[in-house]
């Protein structure tokens, strides 16, 4: 199964050791592909906002999104996702050294509310290939 056809963003490490690249559309994590870029190795990473006694806010769906670079010209990205009950930022970028998809993610919302953020992901992980590996706590050099 395929994510929609309206990307943000298309993301990839710097150099050729990684063989992951990735897709961004409406805010968050659409695909990550592995170990080729024919191969879905995860399929969605969506985020929810869930307070009590209220439904899940999508932040695919009802958040506002802007996207930036995190470095020009390198295919690594900041998305900031502003909704009345929050303002969520992330930092999407693959390891060049490992095959990780990395994300940092800052999660704020109004003091009088007692929201949370849950992000439930669709993947198609195949463990005899190792088609997803650990990062081993790496991060990512300074760009």
């Amino acid at each position: 199964m395929w994510g929609t056809g309206r990307k943000m963003a298309f993301g990839a490490a710097p150099g050729s050791r990684s063989k992951v690249w990735y897709t961004l559309a409406d805010g968050n994590l659409s695909e990550v592909f592995f170990p080729y870029l024919d191969r879905v190795a995860l399929h969605e990473l969506r985020f929810f906002v869930s307070a009590s006694g209220a439904p899940p806010v999508d932040d695919a769906a009802d958040g506002q999104h802007s996207i930036s670079w995190i470095s020009p010209g390198v295919p690594a990205f900041h998305v900031d996702s502003t909704h009345h009950e929050y303002r969520l930022t992330k930092e999407f970028f693959s390891d060049p050294e490992e095959n990780a998809m990395l994300i940092a993610a800052t999660f704020k919302r109004p003091r009088h509310t007692s929201s949370g953020l849950v992000a439930p992901a669709a993947g198609r992980v195949d463990l005899r290939r190792r088609a997803v590996q650990p990062c081993h706590g790496r991060l990512l050099p300074q760009l």
